[in-house]
């Protein structure tokens, strides 16, 4: 029965054939609508995708490679917090020349 229910539509358009030559006609119809429709679902398919991991290691500035924790999730490095003044103004160190 589910091969049936499977294949309605095609044994519709069969049964409604008058001859061998139309049967052939109809199917080879009925296959390249469903090889379009199959292409077309393709590609939708393509545009709902998240982010590759190209995508997601463009947003990070560095040529190393990141950290990463066993579940492949980017460690971030902490960074030095800034010293500030009493007024929130970042203080600059000063570097010692060469």
């Amino acid at each position: 029965m589910e091969f049936i229910k499977l294949n309605k539509e095609l044994l519709d358009i069969y049964a409604s054939c008058e001859n061998a030559d139309e049967v052939v006609q109809r199917q080879n119809e009925w296959l390249e609508k469903a090889e379009r429709d199959q292409k077309e679902a393709q590609a939708d398919k393509h545009l709902d995708l998240p982010p590759t991991d190209d995508d997601y290691y463009d947003d990070y500035d560095s040529e190393e490679e990141p950290e990463m924790d066993s579940f492949g999730n980017i460690i971030e490095k902490e960074q030095e917090e800034p010293e500030m003044d009493s007024f929130g103004n970042i203080i600059e160190k000063e570097q010692d020349e060469p």
